[in-house]
């Protein structure tokens, strides 16, 4: 799958689309980000889907606190960058 984002091709497998469901669980995935991830997971069939919702439940409910930990600023874009081409 590929979407635009930024002017950048991005690529979805199932696996992009279960670490960015954490994301997007966290809240961490900026608007144009969250778009393509929702589009991505419109796209995908019901059995993906499910499975995606399924980790998601899964980390709300389990999640370790991260809340005090800070990321530095760079591992965000490299995080992204491997999912762009």
């Amino acid at each position: 799958m590929s979407f635009k984002m930024n002017s950048t091709t991005m690529h979805f497998d199932i696996h992009d689309l279960l670490e960015l469901s954490i994301l997007d669980v966290e809240g961490y995935l900026e608007p144009d980000e969250r778009d393509a991830f929702e589009q991505a997971f419109a796209s995908a069939s019901p059995a993906i889907q499910a499975q995606v919702r399924r980790e998601q439940t899964r980390w709300s409910t389990t999640k370790p606190d991260m809340t005090d930990v800070e990321a530095p600023a760079h591992l965000r874009a490299r995080v992204l960058a491997m999912f762009r081409e």
